[in-house]
């Protein structure tokens, strides 16, 4: 009878420490907003097992939708439990509040103070009913959308209260979008009832409160020293719209004010796929401050394994006085057979140039890309690539004489030049950038509202480091005025200098499904 009591007790504990640690409809009564608050908690794995105190990541959701919303649509105790269980993260505790839709914002008219409920009540009843570490150092926020601007506005104004923000697609805007946001009646009830200047519009809409309560007023005012208490990191998928804009002007305004920050932009819309994809690196990132420990992103992107005999077959022209290096996918000097052509200017030198052919070739051989010519120009004749190169290989070599057939990758450097030629209709039909540099984003607007015309024909694929002193300074703006005018596209910007070798994979695979489609 003892062993069987025993047993049970034990069964007990186990279905305790194992299925109670997602926890919906906690709740408590709020003095400050004088009503109910609901959130949802997940513990660790051995919570109810162990004596350990834990860190904490707040987890905001977006407009519409409530406390359950990371758990039925994130899955965020399953992915952060896998991490921990991988040895990747260690054990935190995830808090999710219901924030109406109130932009986890305090009203201008002071009778609704949402954000001083947050860090006067909120807090501190987490840091009482459960083992947390009750510091800055151990609490992050994290939230998308109307979240993301949660996220990123209670750690800046509390740095004393959250050490970490991590916004992702954060719903901000910049000083222009909010004066000119269309619908009245919406900004009347998703910025003006909190802000002040319900029925305003223009400039008028830039109330005081709303200038020392916005994300862009609030990071302007401060000093660098004030905000490098925070641990930033900014997330944004490059199918944004709006928000394209806004989340670009906030990672230049931080580079400006010499704020340390992770930036990064890769493929995504505004939807739980996309967080759903962010949320490994959240945890990670949210994990190393916590545990004052270095976070990287670069183990994305890794050198191809390339067979170093691989044999490859290749031709040489001149052009202009320079040589062109044409590589084929194998030896048919005989055939009459013409290729679709990947123009490749600014490889630095012959060995990068024999490895990018190298791993073609292998590549073609295993059946994963498609028969295509390369052709390696150097950066010198970059101007030239629509008026002389093109033609002159059209003409003499095995080289498909029609705009589906041509594509670009220009490794580094400043690719105005090829930006300009890509964008004449009829001149090509993909582009990829890697580690390249453009123009201030006054030209950049001009020159691609210029050649709207071509978006329908063309697709680009950016890949850009987004660090201060690296070559983004216009990168994230072209990937602006791109999405603004309706090009297609994919925008990778990532907080490391990429190796172009390692995106091969990608961006051959890029190429090939556009010309191949």
């Amino acid at each position: 009878m003892k062993q069987r009591l025993v047993l049970m007790f034990l069964l007990a504990v186990f279905s305790v420490s194992v299925f109670a640690t997602e926890i919906e409809g906690c709740s408590f009564y709020s003095r400050v907003l004088q009503k109910e608050i609901n959130y949802s908690v997940v513990l660790p794995d051995h919570y109810f097992t162990s004596k350990q105190r834990y860190p904490v990541l707040y987890m905001l959701h977006g407009l519409g939708d409530n406390a359950s919303s990371w758990l039925e649509y994130g899955s965020v105790g399953q992915v952060s439990k896998q991490l921990v269980r991988k040895g990747e993260i260690q054990p935190m505790i995830l808090i999710m509040p219901q924030g109406f839709s109130d932009y986890y914002s305090n009203f201008y008219s002071g009778d609704y103070n949402y954000q001083t409920m947050f860090v006067t009540e909120l807090v501190p009843l987490v840091d009482s009913l459960y083992r947390t570490i009750a510091n800055a150092q151990n609490r992050a926020v994290t939230g998308y959308s109307m979240g993301g601007f949660g996220a990123l506005m209670l750690p800046i104004n509390h740095p004393d209260v959250f050490s970490v923000s991590i916004p992702l697609s954060a719903s901000i805007r910049t000083h222009e979008q909010y004066m000119t946001e269309q619908s009245q009646i919406g900004w009347d009830q998703q910025w003006g009832r909190i802000f002040g200047g319900v029925g305003l519009s223009g400039e008028a809409r830039l109330t005081d409160y709303y200038l020392k309560n916005s994300p862009f007023g609030v990071i302007a005012s401060k000093s660098a020293e004030e905000l490098r208490r925070v641990h930033f990191f900014i997330d944004n998928g490059d199918q944004e719209g709006t928000l394209c804009r806004s989340n670009e002007e906030l990672h230049q305004l931080l580079l400006d004010k010499g704020v340390a920050h992770v930036y990064r932009v890769h493929s995504g819309g505004h939807d739980f796929k996309f967080w759903r994809s962010s949320l490994p690196a959240v945890f990670r990132f949210a994990d190393a401050q916590f545990h004052q420990k270095a976070f990287s992103l670069s183990e994305t992107y890794q050198l191809p394994q390339i067979h170093k005999r691989q044999s490859i077959f290749s031709k040489s022209y001149r052009c202009l006085n320079h040589e062109l290096s044409l590589y084929y996918p194998f030896n048919d000097s005989q055939s009459q057979r013409k290729y679709a052509v990947v123009y490749i200017v600014g490889c630095p030198d012959k060995n990068t140039e024999k490895r990018i052919a190298q791993y073609y070739t292998a590549s073609y051989e295993k059946g994963i890309l498609p028969a295509m010519a390369l052709c390696f120009v150097p950066q010198v004749l970059a101007f030239n690539l629509l008026s002389d190169i093109v033609p002159m290989l059209e003409l003499q070599a095995n080289i498909r004489d029609n705009r589906r057939y041509r594509s670009v990758w220009q490794m580094s450097g400043s690719a105005d030049a090829v930006l300009a030629q890509i964008l004449v209709p009829q001149s090509f039909t993909a582009a990829v950038f890697t580690n390249c540099q453009f123009g201030d984003k006054a030209t950049l607007g001009t020159l691609i509202a210029r050649n709207e015309t071509t978006k329908n024909n063309l697709q680009l694929s950016i890949y850009s480091p987004s660090m201060a002193g690296s070559t983004y300074s216009g990168n994230g703006y072209l990937h602006v005025a791109l999405r603004e005018h309706g090009f297609k596209h994919e925008y990778r910007a990532m907080p490391f200098e990429m190796n172009s070798l390692a995106l091969m994979p990608d961006l051959f695979l890029f190429i090939s499904e556009r010309i191949h489609h």
